[in-house]
């Protein structure tokens, strides 16, 4: 039986090889595998923030892990997972005297742990911003 690109069934497979790829430390193919997991469903929030932390780990990636983060949170604004990887990609990304920046990212941080005070990522990244 063939199915169709854009099944749900796809997309989940799509998104866990993606996964998969990530946890492995293969950043640049999950990337790649994000980016379709997307096309197949694009208002998936947190496929945007992995895939915002699979460009956060080349610096001439930053501006797009920041695009991505930043769609992560739109899609999901009451999710402390994506308001962390919004901080994580902006306060990598600033540079010394980008204090907007580190702002920015200090307020995500404290978002995160607002959302969820359970979610340990969400303090970590607050105590590194």
């Amino acid at each position: 039986m063939e199915t169709h690109p854009t099944t749900p069934e796809n997309f989940e497979a799509v998104y866990q090889r993606a996964h998969l790829l990530y946890s492995q430390g293969r950043f640049d193919h999950a990337a790649e595998w994000f980016q379709k997991a997307l096309a197949i469903e694009p208002e998936h929030g947190i496929a945007c923030a992995y895939l915002a932390m699979c460009w956060c780990r080349n610096e001439t990636d930053y501006p797009k892990a920041v695009a991505a983060a930043r769609r992560a949170v739109s899609l999901e604004p009451e999710n402390a997972f994506v308001h962390s990887i919004l901080a994580i990609c902006l306060l990598d990304s600033a540079k010394p005297g980008q204090e907007a920046i580190m702002r920015e990212g200090l307020a995500s941080a404290e978002k995160a742990v607002q959302l969820d005070p359970d979610l340990s990522l969400a303090f970590a990244v607050r105590g590194h911003a």
